[in-house]
């Protein structure tokens, strides 16, 4: 739970002097999407039965929103919890109570941070994430910010960018090739797992879900036995440290650390931490391996596994009706409609 969204954060307060504890406490939480807590128009996942409906459809992506005309006014609620006032106007969610030790005031910042945009996304009609933790402790502001940050960014000249989608339009050609079924797969995990790096306001809000996708890339290319796995790698030219540290890691990570099974215990953060460090760099590895493994196929010097079969098999095929039929059979919550 939260074990890769619990990132080392300090205090950064606006003033050579620390405040004074104790002290009231004012945090205050940025919530995206505004149009979701109300005030601003925008999409909204609900149809709202004193305003014009209009629900509008992207054929092109196949997603459906409503828009309600006029928009409702924000969101207005508040709750007494933490031995303070918890309260959302709008897209922001504010506290104010009373803070004496530095560690009461953390724990109540993570609670707002991390608990209450789940618990308002499970009753709102869209989801909704943190962009920025803040406020004042007594007469001084300040932010809750990341320790540090990783991010990997590429060194191109200004005409590598053509260059290199120019190569990347030659490889459809060998990836539709049957035999070559595995290396279209793993193209598709690493572009799902990049897109998930990306889409999120942080890229360590997905993650679990990131390494889980680069999981798939190394099994679906050569199993899921990892001596296999290391015996693949090594052809390709990879030294053990980084067949161990930047590929095989990330399986034990998939089986222990709060990706394909659950996990309630949080982690030391000491360890977490050097954790981190490494999966900043995920991306980029398997994006060379992806090149690696292209080159090599391309050239006859290394060869994939060909699939035993594309089809399913009569039991795959009726077990996958039968879950078809159930899921039918099952009713939509009365609240909700599905626009076709």
């Amino acid at each position: 739970m939260l074990t890769y969204q619990l990132q080392q954060r300090t205090l950064k307060f606006r003033s050579n002097k620390l405040p004074a504890v104790p002290a009231e406490l004012r945090a205050e939480i940025w919530l995206d999407p505004e149009s979701a807590l109300g005030g601003v128009d925008g999409p909204l996942r609900a149809i709202l039965l004193d305003r014009e409906r209009t629900v509008e459809y992207n054929a092109n992506t196949g997603k459906s929103t409503g828009r309600p005309t006029p928009p409702p006014g924000p969101i207005s609620a508040s709750v007494e919890f933490l031995g303070g006032t918890v309260s959302l106007q709008g897209n922001k969610l504010r506290f104010v109570g009373p803070c004496e030790p530095f560690e009461a005031m953390e724990h109540v910042l993570e609670v707002l941070h991390y608990l209450f945009p789940a618990v308002l996304s499970q009753q709102l009609p869209d989801p909704v994430f943190p962009i920025r933790t803040g406020g004042q402790l007594g007469d001084i502001l300040f932010n809750w910010e990341m320790v540090e940050a990783r991010t990997p960014l590429r060194v191109l000249k200004p005409e590598g960018l053509n260059e290199r989608a120019q190569e990347a339009l030659s490889h459809p050609q060998l990836l539709l090739q049957p035999e070559n079924r595995r290396l279209l797969a793993a193209f598709h995990y690493w572009h799902t797992a990049s897109r998930l790096l990306n889409i999120g306001p942080s890229p360590w809000e997905f993650m679990a879900e990131v390494v889980l996708c680069l999981n798939k890339v190394l099994e679906v290319l050569f199993g899921d036995c990892r001596d296999h796995m290391r015996d693949a790698l090594h052809a390709l030219g990879y030294p053990r440290h980084v067949v161990e540290g930047q590929f095989v890691a990330l399986t034990i990570l998939r089986d222990q650390l709060d990706i394909a099974h659950p996990r309630l215990r949080l982690l030391p953060q000491a360890i977490l931490a050097r954790i981190y460090r490494s999966l900043a760099g995920a991306e980029s590895a398997f994006r060379d391996l992806l090149e690696r493994v292209r080159e090599n196929v391309a050239s006859g010097q290394f060869v994939l596994t060909p699939p035993e079969r594309l089809d399913l098999t009569s039991s795959e095929l009726r077990d996958l009706e039968n879950t078809a039929n159930i899921m039918e059979g099952s009713d939509v919550p009365p609240d909700v409609q599905v626009a076709t």
